[in-house]
């Protein structure tokens, strides 16, 4: 994987050539990037880019994965990322109960949140889709308009 000046920070952003976020979370939560490489696009796991950007070839050795620590396939974060095995990543899934972990969101804590670093870095931190964090600020928007 070459990155042909596409660079990746330490909080699990990927910019363009331009300085431009790209990037887009499939229906898994995965984030996915577009990257041009010979006048061609092709679309790479944002995982594995940014591990690639700071592990450099030590992913490519012995069919190494990229494992989320705290198993948020949102969460790109560099400290969160570790390169591991097949073996490792079935066991993880096997302590997880057969899939990554289901989140339970605190809507009171999401919304805090929400208010005090915006929307776009409560989706990143705490894994949550953009709909799901809409329809709690929306409750608690309404919540707050009524009067007991």
């Amino acid at each position: 994987m070459c990155n042909k000046g596409y660079f990746a920070n330490r909080d699990g952003q990927i910019y363009s050539p331009k300085s431009r976020e790209v990037g887009y979370y499939n229906s898994q939560n995965r984030l996915i990037v577009c990257i041009r490489m010979n006048g061609r696009k092709r679309k790479v796991s944002g995982s594995r880019f940014i591990a690639y950007y700071f592990y450099g070839n030590k992913l490519f050795n012995n069919d190494a994965l990229v494992l989320h620590i705290n198993d948020n396939p949102k969460d790109n974060r560099i400290s969160n990322l570790k390169i591991g095995d097949a073996k490792e990543n079935a066991l993880d899934k096997k302590k997880n109960g057969g899939n990554f972990k289901r989140f339970c969101y605190d809507h009171n804590i999401i919304f805090e949140q929400y208010k005090d670093l915006g929307f776009k870095e409560t989706m990143n931190q705490s894994g949550i889709s953009p709909r799901h964090l809409f329809r709690i600020i929306s409750k608690h928007k309404n919540d707050s308009t009524v009067t007991r």
